[in-house]
Order: C-alpha cells, then structure tokens, then sequence
C-alpha cells in the first residue's frame, strides 16, 4: 500500500513523527510522496533521503540511539547559546516583579540605570536580536543536516544535495519579507536545495536569524 505522509511543526513535539513513521512501516504502507513544515520538515526531508524510523531514533539497553538522539543544541552557535542561556536564566526562569503603581523621577533613573547594566551583561545577546535579527544563526544546524543526509546518499562532500536526488519532497516555510507561505520542491525547484528549504522551514523568528540564499530568503 502506498500512501503520502504529511508532517507538521511543534517543537519538540515533532519526535512523535518518528512513532507514527514507525506504525506506518510495520504496517507496510510505502510513503512515495512526503512533506513538511519546521520540524516536519526535516522529519520529511529524511523519509525522502531514505532513513528508517529506527534509524532516525530508538532505545536500546544502553539507553538512545540514532539520528535525533543527538542534542540540537550541540550543533548551535555556543557563544550565542551561552549568552542565551545566561539571559534565560536571569531573566526568564521566574516570573518578572510586577510594575510599580506610580513612577518618579528617581524610580525612572533606576529603571535606566538597571536597563543599562542588563545591557552591559547581556551585550552579546542584545546585540544578536538588533543587528542580526536572531539569537544565533542556523549555520551548525544546516552542517549537521547536510552531513546527516549526505552519507545517507552517499553523495560526495562538496557537491550540493538537490531535491531532485530525493523521493518527491515538498517543505512548507514561511516568507517574512514577502508575508505569505513558500512551497519548496514544486516543478522546477529539481535544482534546489532542500537543506536550505528544511532548514528555513525550522528557522523560528527572534531564535534563528532570518535565511537568506538561493533557495530561501526567509
């Protein structure tokens, strides 16, 4: 039995993909056709590569094993992450005190002189969300995609991945500067690259900054 599998975002959430790939297997339905959108994305860009849902996780006795068991944070930028996670930390992780009823003179040059100083801390990741849009680029994300699907494919390093090398794939991303839905790996995109449609797919305003590339500009 063949089928089309369309997988959707959610986060973190997006790992019960792998249990539904793995239902549909035992079952014997043959997916011809997949897509996706931010972490069903990549989900159905690795169907299309040809991955397994037990090559992509599992548990064994020595605890996970596969593709997603890696830890995404590892493949971030991690002087960005470091200087978000100090914020989070101090600023995030408990409910903000609540604002003053009545606002002097003297509460005002404090509040300043406190913005100031969170600034003075937290220049990195203030200076990230100003100038770049974004609390660290998806550049170590994109690496670790294209290194994962490359060796899948078994396509040599320095040549591009395109879509026409996959099952047919088609990635759902949003276009910011244009305000409306991009569908990647429609006729013509054989050509293209579908890690940088996956990877523009997942990016998250404010987290990842904005993708800007042949494929996507996003």
């Amino acid at each position: 039995m063949k089928a089309y599998g369309v997988f959707e975002g959610g986060g973190a959430k997006g790992y019960a993909h792998v249990g539904a790939l793995k239902a549909i297997e035992e079952r014997g339905i043959e997916l011809e056709a997949v897509a996706g959108s931010s972490i069903g994305a990549e989900i159905a860009l690795f169907i299309a590569a040809g991955f397994t849902a037990d090559e992509l996780f599992r548990t064994t006795e020595g605890g996970y094993a596969g593709l997603l068991s890696t830890s995404w944070i590892n493949c971030l930028n991690q002087k960005d992450w470091r200087a978000y996670d100090q914020f989070r930390k101090e600023y995030l992780s408990s409910p903000l005190p609540p604002a003053p009823a009545d606002i002097g003179i003297f509460k005002l040059v404090k509040l300043g002189c406190s913005a100031l100083l969170t600034y003075q801390r937290h220049s990195h990741f203030f200076d990230q969300i100003w100038t770049r849009f974004g609390l660290t680029d998806a550049q170590g994300f994109r690496s670790w995609l294209d290194d994962a699907v490359r060796q899948k494919l078994n396509i040599a390093s320095g040549e591009p991945i395109l879509f026409r090398h996959l099952k047919p794939l088609k990635i759902i991303a949003g276009d910011l500067l244009r305000g409306r839905m991009e569908v990647f790996g429609k006729e013509g995109d054989a050509n293209l690259s579908p890690i940088d449609a996956a990877v523009a797919s997942a990016s998250y305003p404010i987290f990842f900054s904005r993708i800007l590339s042949k494929t996507a500009c996003l």
